[in-house]
């Protein structure tokens, strides 16, 4: 057997075995869906990204976060966080909530919680962190790819603890 057989069958093999791995976490969250007939599942905060962050952080300051899926114009369906409109609303629109991706919703949120966000040219993530108000004690620490990520994690986490549930079609 020449080198370029073996190398392709260990490709195969390592293929094949983060493929099983992705099956094996799918069949494990179709298990917990069932178990949880809410349609929610737990997940870490150090893992939430996107919509799934955006409900956390809903959850985390005191919203409550609805699920609202669309099919986009390629046909793909779309999962997005939205709000119940104020009551003076006439239309009764629910409003999308998106934190995970916009500084004017998620700047004065940093701002109220006393977030500190931080990242050094040696890394390629952010860091934040909750202090005691008022004293040097460290209430929380979380990491992300973006400032925005990485500062919400840290909310969720301060807020909620280190698991939340968040609507399956998120996950």
């Amino acid at each position: 057997m020449n080198q370029s057989t073996e190398t392709n069958q260990i490709n195969s093999s390592n293929q094949l075995d983060s493929m099983t791995q992705e099956v094996e976490l799918t069949m494990q969250d179709i298990a917990n869906q069932e178990d949880n007939p809410s349609g929610k599942l737990k997940k870490a905060v150090r893992f939430l990204r996107k919509e799934s962050l955006n409900w956390a952080v809903a959850e985390a300051v005191g919203l409550t976060p609805a699920l609202q899926t669309w099919m986009n114009s390629e046909g793909l369906l779309v999962h997005e966080v939205r709000l119940d409109p104020p009551e003076y609303d006439r239309f009764r629109v629910k409003v999308r909530y998106n934190p995970a991706f916009d500084w004017s919703v998620a700047g004065p949120l940093i701002e109220e919680f006393g977030i500190t966000v931080s990242t050094t040219r040696a890394t390629d993530y952010w860091v934040a962190d909750i202090f005691v108000t008022g004293q040097e004690t460290l209430q929380c620490t979380t990491f992300g790819a973006t400032a925005i990520e990485a500062a919400l994690r840290c909310l969720a986490l301060h807020r909620l603890g280190e698991e939340v549930e968040i609507p399956s079609e998120l996950i």
